[in-house]
């Protein structure tokens, strides 16, 4: 089992960052990478066929060994100015690692970034279901549910909990 420390490495040092930053054994990656908020990273994987995918960004917030959060675009344009979490905590046995992964501009790229993580991390992601007691609320739910299906991949609830029954009260810390 790899510390939190092991795994902050390497999400953020180039030569550890090459060895598995790719959806694949079958591409390579190149990256280049200035850890300091406000510096940035790129990250060249190139398949056999020699196609290749850049994603480049931006750091936000480094806090070794815990935090992470980066801006995350592709130059095919697929997706620009996405934000990217990586949160990391000690748990027996290991590190337990959460990638949140937001900021998305369209559904087309929600909808791929869900087929990507269903089929690159199965079993061990989900969509997170933020509801913001709008006029819209049922109609986004359909669609997250919709996507849920279509892709395997489970719903969380996520964001603030409110108590919307006057039979109820607010929930609090104790």
């Amino acid at each position: 089992a790899a510390s939190p420390e092991r795994i902050f490495d390497a999400w953020t040092d180039p030569k550890q960052m090459v060895r598995w930053f790719k959806p694949s054994d079958e591409m390579s990656s190149d990256v280049e990478a200035d850890l300091r908020v406000g510096g940035k990273y790129r990250i060249r994987m190139t398949a056999k066929n020699g196609i290749e995918h850049v994603s480049y960004g931006e750091y936000q917030v480094i806090e070794p060994p815990e935090r992470l959060v980066f801006t995350w675009s592709w130059e095919s344009g697929m997706a620009v100015g996405t934000l990217v979490t990586i949160s990391l905590r000690r748990v027996e046995g290991g590190t337990e690692l959460t990638l949140r992964h937001e900021r998305f501009q369209t559904e087309d790229q929600v909808r791929e970034h869900a087929f990507f993580m269903a089929e690159h991390f199965p079993q061990r992601a989900w969509i997170a279901v933020e509801l913001l007691c709008g006029p819209d609320d049922s109609t986004r739910l359909s669609r997250v549910q919709q996507l849920g299906k279509t892709t395997g991949l489970p719903l969380v609830a996520a964001g603030d909990v409110h108590m919307h029954s006057s039979s109820r009260r607010i929930l609090q810390d104790t």
